[in-house]
């Protein structure tokens, strides 16, 4: 059957396409393969692995694709309506323009049809997702800007670093979901339910909102006056560094709003800065080693030549961030007779578009991060850890890869993998 719709979309549609349509193919392995314009409309595909799959304007409507693994599929255009989702694994699959409208409600079990999905990194821009029920889904860092998400039931999800940028939300409910980080830059919220909903480190320019109690959901907290306070803050937590610890006071700017603040040069060291709103922040220079940036929201920061020993950016979204120079090497720190090391940590962070050139990589922890179009041009990442990184279209000139995990990595040229 594939081999015969290769045919079909080698010979300009002379031979007969791909139609399973009301079929029953659970268990197969299409895994890389071009499946587009093939007709999939009805069929049981579960448990089949779609991996890697082209299935441009498929026809996958009413199908049941339940625990399918469909990681980095392209699905741009697909026709998902009605199709049942429990349990897929969609992690940076391409669905831009799909049609996921009523998505299956319930399965034939009365269950929601998103239940353990997983659209971590999906790209969903401009899907329509009106009506879709997605309880408990994962769409962490995912790109849903410009999606139409009108009544959506999307309560107690994982939308954090997602972006939802231009999306409609008219009537949408996230009760209870997370959705720190988020961008809701020119998002319509009109009569969106948003209680208990955590908003910490969202981006929330020109929102359009209307009919909607934000103070319902859990919010980033804000200074009267950002630079006395944070004057004082700085000027407590040198203190207690040049003292270790015997006088002054640890700076803790976990949760707070920091878009735009001047920290060029600032001595943060092990300051706790986890869910921080940095965006355009300007951390040049800065000593940050051993602090704790866990989850924090710093699209466009600027970190050129900062002492990043130890940090941990984990689970953050640092879109076209510049790390320029910076030193994200190990920390090493002598404990009795032990030399303990640090390495900084960029696990699972979303990476796309930032900027590494000249930067010390050595031993970083970048499992599972998004470097799709970075710069890593002459950037040291000898025994970094790359396993199942996401290196798109990044700029490799010069890079140092030796002794680097690369295990499950994708986009890195065969040239620089060991042989």
């Amino acid at each position: 059957l594939i081999a015969g719709h290769q045919e079909f979309l080698s010979d300009r549609y002379q031979a007969p396409r791909l139609d399973l349509s009301d079929q029953n193919a659970t268990d197969l392995d299409f895994s890389h393969h071009n499946l587009a314009l093939g007709d999939l409309s009805g069929a049981d595909l579960r448990g089949s692995n779609f991996r890697g799959c082209d299935l441009g304007n498929t026809g996958l409507f009413a199908a049941n694709l339940d625990d399918c693994a469909m990681n980095g599929a392209n699905m741009v255009n697909v026709d998902l309506r009605g199709a049942s989702l429990v349990g897929t694994q969609l992690r940076t699959a391409n669905l831009r323009g799909a049609d996921l409208r009523q998505a299956m409600t319930e399965t034939s079990e009365g269950k929601p049809a998103f239940v353990a999905t997983s659209l971590r990194f999906a790209d969903l821009h401009g899907a329509n997702l009106t009506d879709i029920l997605a309880h408990n889904t994962d769409f962490r860092a995912s790109d849903l800007s410009e999606a139409k998400l009108n009544t959506a039931e999307l309560n107690d999800c994982n939308l954090r670093a997602a972006d939802l940028s231009q999306a409609d939300l008219t009537g949408a409910s996230l009760a209870g979901s997370n959705m720190q980080g988020v961008d809701l830059t020119g998002t319509i919220m009109d009569r969106t339910n948003l209680e208990g909903a955590d908003l910490t480190a969202a981006i929330m320019e020109s929102a359009r909102i209307k009919r909607t109690d934000i103070n319902r959901a859990l919010l980033s907290k804000e200074f009267e006056n950002i630079d006395d306070e944070l004057r004082l803050i700085l000027r407590d937590h040198n203190q207690w560094i040049e003292s270790l610890g015997r006088i002054g006071m640890r700076a803790d700017l976990s949760r707070h709003d920091l878009t735009e603040a001047g920290l060029e040069g600032a001595e943060l060291s092990a300051a706790i800065m986890t869910l921080t709103l940095l965006r355009q922040g300007c951390l040049n220079k800065a000593n940050l080693a051993m602090a704790d940036l866990t989850g924090s929201n710093a699209p466009d920061c600027m970190a050129k030549s900062a002492d990043l020993r130890g940090v941990s950016f984990a689970d953050a979204n640092l879109r076209n961030a510049k790390f320029d120079r910076a030193d994200c090497s190990p920390l090493y720190v002598q404990s009795g007779g032990t030399r303990l090391h640090y390495p900084a940590s960029f696990a699972g962070t979303n990476l796309t578009s930032a900027s590494f050139c000249q930067a010390d990589l050595r031993q970083a922890n970048l499992s599972g991060a998004i470097l799709r179009r970075a710069n890593l041009q002459d950037a040291d990442l000898s025994e970094a850890d790359l396993r199942g990184a996401d290196l798109t279209d990044a700029l490799f000139d010069s890079i140092n890869l030796t002794d680097a995990k690369l295990e499950g990595s994708i986009g890195i040229p065969d040239y620089l993998k060991p042989s």
